[in-house]
């Protein structure tokens, strides 16, 4: 019985060098490369190529046209909140020249400086608030 535990073990240790030597030489190595078949690749932003320099964030706007209003939500409390450029935001803050001044159910009124603007939701983007 000794004989065939020692006999199973050195025959293990065998097969484990063996199998680590031809991962190290390179032997087992498989590629795989992913085929879309034609589909949309899910790592390519939904966002278009117009709209990619103002979905960066709110720091370093400059013009109204880099800020995308994406949506308009109610937090916890029932208060309105929106997404502009991808960040959550609340009435009263700043960021930079922009100063968020009053959100409802399908505007954010917002201003850049002394400028004041009203950034509207699209038809079709708002759900059931």
């Amino acid at each position: 019985m000794r004989d065939k535990i020692v006999y199973i073990i050195l025959l293990t240790a065998f097969a484990s060098a063996v199998f680590a030597s031809a991962v190290y030489c390179g032997e087992t190595v498989q590629v795989f490369k992913y085929d879309s078949g034609g589909k949309r690749d899910p790592f390519i932003s939904l966002v278009g190529k117009e709209k990619a320099a103002a979905a960066a964030g709110l720091d370093g706007i400059t013009a109204i046209q880099d800020i995308a209003l994406e949506g308009i939500a109610l937090d916890a409390s029932g208060k309105y909140i929106a997404i502009l450029n991808g960040e959550i935001v609340r009435e009263g803050e700043s960021f930079g020249i922009l100063r968020v001044r009053k959100i409802s159910r399908q505007s954010v009124e917002i201003s850049l400086d002394t400028t004041n603007y009203v950034l509207e939701l699209q038809q079709g983007e708002t759900g059931n608030l």
